[in-house]
């Protein structure tokens, strides 16, 4: 049987609290890796803890994982990893896609961050931040502000999983109105927080932009390493699907 613990929380005291409580009775355990998810989150397969592993310990410069979000019955895409552009708003990567399998939502990548509701984390960066910051970001911008910390702060980087997949039903702790209301003004503590590092490090909005060019910076968006004038960004056209049995 698994080892589990039990923490008895009589209210919704929030997403942030409630997970630096439950990291907090599990303090003594010497697990290198966090895994949180928000209860209403229906893992698909049984490789889906193997999968988030392996990208997390095969990518030397991991600090976190996060997966592939569909909606509550699998008809479209909430996310494949998500993008912080330069003015704090934020855009899940093919958010609203029916296929969700296609090759440029398919592949492992360094991603700004992912949504909370299915992470895995570093333990001891989490512990280090002193987790997630209740004070600032009680409800929403929590994960993001922890995985923005992740990114600029410590120089690591978190990455998307194509591999785990699960379903997830959003504002299931709370109405569609609170939660607006709630992430409104979260926001407004997030950009006076990271505003400075995200007019340095991230992309334009691009919103007004035309759309071909609206495509393309989405595009350089999706994978931090596109942004990165250190390392190489390289096309490699191939006439048929590799095949891995060959």
């Amino acid at each position: 049987k698994t080892p589990f613990k039990y923490l008895p929380i009589c209210d919704n005291p929030g997403y942030a609290i409630g997970n630096n409580k439950g990291v907090e009775i599990a303090s003594d355990s010497n697990a290198k890796w966090i895994q949180f998810m928000n209860d209403d989150i229906v893992l698909q397969g049984e490789s889906f803890f193997h999968d988030m592993m392996d990208v997390s310990e095969s990518m030397p410069n991991a600090g976190g994982a996060v997966c592939k979000l569909l909606t509550h019955g699998g008809e479209e895409l909430i996310e494949a990893g998500s993008i912080v552009w330069n003015d704090a708003s934020a855009c899940g990567i093919g958010r609203g896609a029916i296929y969700h399998t296609s090759p440029d939502l398919s592949y492992a990548k360094p991603v700004d961050y992912g949504s909370g509701a299915c992470l895995m984390m570093r333990k001891d960066l989490f512990v280090d931040y002193k987790g997630f910051d209740h004070e600032n970001f009680p409800n929403y911008y929590e994960d993001t502000d922890l995985q923005l910390h992740i990114q600029h702060d410590l120089g690591k980087e978190i990455w998307y999983q194509p591999l785990a997949i699960a379903f997830h039903a959003e504002h299931g702790s709370f109405s569609q109105v609170n939660a607006k209301a709630l992430m409104t003004s979260s926001a407004e503590r997030f950009i006076k927080k990271w505003g400075d590092r995200l007019e340095a490090n991230h992309l334009e909005n691009p919103h007004a932009y035309e759309p071909h060019e609206r495509e393309l910076q989405f595009m350089r968006a999706s994978d931090t390493r596109a942004r990165d004038p250190s390392k190489a960004n390289i096309l490699w056209l191939e006439q048929a699907a590799p095949n891995p049995d060959n």
